[in-house]
């Protein structure tokens, strides 16, 4: 049989068991659940600033490029890309393709082979020098789908480097009236600098004279001559 809590009984067990559960310590909040919440426990989910935004961007912008130049070059020129390598032949750069392993290969359904002969019109080469025509025109449209996609990440960050700039938040002066503020800060920047060097000053001023006259009593109270 299924025994049911009265409902004094319910409030009682509820107080027992809220007093066994202990305070939450200092730096913590406690959701309306009940539930305890480091501080910073939601500081990840937080937003960064946005100057950070900007230069985090900035970074990915010119890691973008960077990778975009270096694609180009091995696409456009692979002996570049042999010669940093020390002189070792890429296991993808094939010389001397042969004609008869891609017959073979199409005739097997070879995915790469078919795929070859969709884009050179449903007909395989019938010689090896159309073999051939039909290995550069598939290079050449890699290579300008490559340029396509490297074009797209390379304008996509630069729009959005754009775009958060834009959503800086602005000083409300022309540029003029920021001039006339830098001159500002610079005049009290002077200032306070004169006033820094002028305690200075009297700091070593002060310290000469106690060590003067802490010299002095010195060599009266041990009954020697000072020293000029």
């Amino acid at each position: 049989p299924i025994e049911f809590f009265p409902a004094r009984d319910q409030q009682q067990q509820r107080e027992r068991q809220g007093s066994m559960t202990t305070a939450p310590e200092q730096g913590a909040t406690v959701s309306p659940e009940g539930l305890e919440t480091s501080v910073g426990e939601n500081d990840e989910n937080d937003k960064i600033d946005p100057i950070t935004e900007v230069q985090d961007t900035i970074d990915s912008l010119s890691l973008s490029l960077f990778e975009a130049l270096r694609g180009l070059r091995d696409a456009v020129a692979p002996e570049s890309a042999v010669a940093t390598m020390g002189g070792a032949n890429p296991a993808t750069v094939d010389q001397d393709p042969d004609y008869d392993e891609f017959l073979l290969a199409y005739h097997n359904g070879d995915v790469e082979a078919t795929a070859l002969v969709i884009k050179a019109g449903g007909a395989p080469p019938r010689t090896r020098e159309d073999y051939l025509k039909l290995l550069v025109r598939a290079e050449r449209d890699k290579d300008a789908e490559l340029v396509r996609r490297l074009a797209d990440e390379a304008l996509s960050k630069s729009a959005m480097v754009d775009n958060l700039v834009a959503k800086l938040p602005g000083m409300g002066r022309t540029k003029a009236q920021q001039m006339t503020r830098i001159q500002e800060l610079i005049q009290q920047n002077q200032l306070v600098a004169d006033d820094l060097q002028q305690a200075h000053d009297k700091a070593i001023k002060q310290r000469d004279q106690v060590r003067h006259i802490l010299k002095r009593v010195t060599c009266t109270a041990l009954g020697i001559d000072e020293e000029s």
